[in-house]
């Protein structure tokens, strides 16, 4: 991450093709470190671990090393396929990206929001419950995040994430939650991807008590329609055999 002493690090990088000469600006002192060592901790940090304490994966592998696999913002953007169980929990409410260790960057009380991002922002997207996100349609997804980076996602890693959420923020509410409905649409829907986050969520929800929901051959039969021997197929099993019936098999996989 670039920190800057006027904006903080709430930035993004760019380049400029110019044919302008521009005056160098004057380079920061480097901290002394020992002959044939790499100093990876930024020369405004000082002795600041804020970022790295705040971290709820426990990214930063280092001072100054981030391990992107276990980044929030690249597991919830950038990752296409399942999210590791291990990593759910830490992803909290995070629907979509991560700013944590910009947030609590002390050199950001110097920042201030530029016009042009306020001019643009859609706020409303923020104010959308996790019941409506999960009720999403293809024509509705399209309709709302028109013209925004969320349409990266697609509409199933949208989902998906919106299931991790709904299993953190109601972990252990029962279920009777007014999250397990929708969730369960989920557990039937037909990208496997979206299926197996929402049986993880399910299971988080109402733990081993729940209504059997999720051992209805009724809503594992789609599992063997739409897939065969695939990573994929055997990811899907693998989260249906941990979560729904916590056995070693199942008789409809």
């Amino acid at each position: 991450m670039l920190i800057s002493r006027q904006s903080g690090n709430w930035l993004l990088l760019a380049g400029i093709l110019t044919r302008v000469e521009l005056e160098a600006d004057e380079a920061l002192r480097a901290p002394s470190v020992r002959a044939g060592t790499v100093a990876r901790v930024g020369l405004l940090c000082g002795k600041c671990f804020r970022c790295i304490a705040a971290c709820p994966t426990n990214a930063f592998a280092e001072p100054g090393l981030i391990d992107a696999r276990r980044c929030i913002s690249y597991q919830t953007i950038e990752n296409k396929g399942f999210i590791p169980r291990e990593l759910r929990p830490g992803i909290g409410r995070h629907v979509f990206g991560c700013d944590i260790c910009l947030e609590v960057c002390p050199w950001n009380r110097f920042a201030r929001a530029g016009r042009g991002m306020l001019l643009v922002a859609r706020f409303g997207i923020k104010e959308l419950a996790l019941c409506e996100l999960l009720d999403l349609t293809p024509a509705r997804f399209a309709e709302i995040f028109r013209g925004t980076p969320i349409k990266r996602l697609k509409l199933a890693g949208l989902l998906r994430n919106a299931c991790v959420v709904a299993g953190n923020v109601a972990a252990g509410a029962g279920g009777a939650h007014e999250l397990v409905a929708p969730l369960l649409r989920m557990a039937v829907h037909p990208v496997p991807l979206v299926r197996a986050h929402a049986v993880w969520a399910v299971r988080r929800i109402a733990g081993r008590a729940h209504p059997g929901c999720l051992q209805s051959s009724g809503k594992a039969r789609p599992i063997r329609r739409s897939l065969r021997n695939t990573p994929a197929r055997r990811s899907l099993r693998a989260e249906w055999r941990h979560e729904a019936t916590g056995n070693a098999r199942l008789t409809n996989d």
